[in-house]
């Protein structure tokens, strides 16, 4: 997402929809190029959140803290 996107919040379906076209977001894809490592990312809990935080539809939450149902 940019600055200026429009989106399309769904409550009730529980949805969140980038109102972008895909001609734009090809060309965003193309030109796009990753952001610099951040100072301290190859250690230290900065290391461990980047490496194990799950997404938030996962409960942005460090992975190994989940359950995984062996129990």
């Amino acid at each position: 997402m940019q600055t200026g996107d429009r989106i399309r919040l769904d409550t009730p379906n529980r949805s969140l929809t980038l109102l972008v076209d895909e001609a734009e977001m090809k060309s965003r894809r193309e030109s796009w190029t990753p952001p610099p490592a951040h100072k301290g990312s190859g250690r230290g809990y900065l290391k461990l959140y980047l490496d194990t935080v799950t997404q938030a539809e996962d409960g942005a939450d460090f992975g190994f803290l989940q359950a995984t149902g062996d129990s």
